[in-house]
């Protein structure tokens, strides 16, 4: 009978150790995902951006003649930093190759523009919107009256930064002969030296690339806005996606980014450097 009994006080302290080790795994998993965990364990939140894309992200050069990158975008990154308590440490890459880095584990979070949509959702996922803005196209000034809606682009040589919103616009543009690009700067540039004769290009940085550029002007030809920016995580991590949403509520409350996008805007084109 005694046998008996400790058997089963046995089995029944098995079972309930075995109850506990799972909830604490349970809990455990459920505290972190991968991403979040990475960082506080290096210590660092790794930006992946593309810094051809000013007031948002561009490459400043200081009184020493040392390069940063900095904007608008950086700042919002910066904060985000912050919140974890840990260094940013920024990446400079190819906007196209944004997406695969987070995905790859490369990066961390990507902020570059970048917009939420459909398609870009089925590789990664997004946080709150921090800002939306709209689209139309940089001409040089003397053919601006050239193009006054969206329907005058026939025979026109045009271009975009590849992967973006723009690039997708462009593409539906009837009659345009358009080529991608990956670099915002150089299409400034086979603009200025006219080899293309339209960019098309989100309203923060046009009217950026025009403040820089006295021969350049921006001009709004009718296109929807451009769609709500926000920023860019890989996958199976809500509770990183958590923290960053909490910045970006205040950040929105505050007027932050306005503030940052007017901040970074009154940068002089000296400070701008093309990307190599």
């Amino acid at each position: 009978m005694l046998k008996k009994l400790l058997s089963s006080l046995l089995v029944v302290t098995m079972i309930l150790g075995l109850v506990a080790c799972g909830g604490q795994e349970a809990e455990s998993g459920s505290k972190e995902g991968p991403t979040l965990a990475k960082i506080k364990k290096e210590g660092k939140l790794v930006l992946g951006t593309s810094a051809d894309y000013p007031p948002y992200e561009w490459i400043h050069k200081d009184e020493d003649g040392n390069s940063q990158i900095v904007g608008a975008d950086v700042a919002l990154a910066q904060a985000i930093a912050d919140e974890l308590g840990v260094e940013l440490v920024v990446q400079d890459m190819q906007f196209n190759a944004i997406i695969p880095s987070l995905k790859s584990g490369e990066v961390d979070i990507g902020i570059a523009g970048l917009v939420d949509n459909e398609e870009r959702r089925e590789a990664i996922d997004f946080s709150e919107s921090y800002f939306a803005g709209d689209q139309g196209i940089l001409v040089r000034k003397e053919d601006a009256d050239k193009y006054t809606s969206k329907d005058s682009f026939k025979g026109v040589k045009m271009a975009a930064q590849m992967g973006t919103t723009q690039d997708e616009l462009a593409k539906t543009l009837t009659g345009a002969e358009y080529e991608g690009m990956t670099n915002q700067n150089n299409i400034v540039l086979e603009l200025k030296n006219h080899t293309i004769d339209v960019m098309v290009v989100a309203g923060p940085p046009g009217r950026q690339f025009e403040s820089l550029n006295k021969d350049l002007v921006y001009k709004d030809v009718g296109f929807e806005d451009e769609g709500a920016m926000s920023v860019g995580v890989a996958k199976g991590n809500e509770d990183l996606i958590e923290i960053i949403n909490k910045v970006i509520a205040s950040w929105k409350e505050d007027g932050k980014m306005e503030e940052a996008i007017a901040k970074y805007s009154e940068m002089s084109s000296e400070e701008v450097q093309e990307l190599q």
